[in-house]
């Protein structure tokens, strides 16, 4: 019922007011896991003008790359941004198995197109089924499940190593003393 002029900056104040929200209900430590978080929301901010622009065309050969990078990052970007948000909120507490876990949850949902779906519309399918589907561009094939997926679970098997050295620091730590 309100035309888009009066609209708009209601929905810019009530997005500044729970981006305070999320600053002042958050611990201190934890603020660098709440701008993290904000990422992912803002790729898909960004893409809504690029898509509108395109209008269904592929873009031009030297924006396909940053376009599709939009496209993966903005995908999913609800749980992408919890999981990214709370794995950083993991290590910064220095509980990096849980981080591990939640890389690990990142891996299976990307490797099925719940997050980073490089497809448009984003669909969530098998990986083999995605790859078939996208462009045959090789710095845009570099972008496939198979490559957020392996991100990820290379990166939550990096914490899990590192959490068994953090184990023996605190072992020696405990003997010296």
């Amino acid at each position: 019922m309100l035309p888009p002029a009066a609209t708009f900056p209601i929905l810019v104040f009530v997005g500044l007011e729970i981006g305070s929200q999320s600053f002042r209900a958050t611990p201190v430590a934890h603020f660098p896991a709440v701008a993290l978080a904000i990422l992912p929301a803002l790729a898909y901010l960004a893409l809504i003008p690029v898509d509108q622009v395109l209008a269904g065309r592929a873009p031009p050969e030297h924006a396909a790359v940053a376009v599709q990078s939009l496209r993966c990052l903005s995908s999913g970007f609800i749980v992408t941004s919890l999981l990214w948000a709370s794995a950083l909120a993991a290590i910064l507490d220095g509980r990096l198995v849980r981080a591990a876990a939640c890389f690990g949850v990142a891996a299976a949902c990307s490797l099925f197109g719940i997050i980073h779906s490089p497809l448009v519309p984003a669909a969530i399918a098998l990986p083999h089924t995605v790859l078939a589907q996208m462009p045959h561009h090789p710095a845009i094939l570099c972008q496939s499940p198979y490559h957020w997926a392996g991100a990820y679970a290379l990166a939550a098997v990096l914490l899990l190593g590192l959490s068994s050295f953090q184990g023996r620091s605190e072992r020696a730590a405990c003997s010296v003393e």
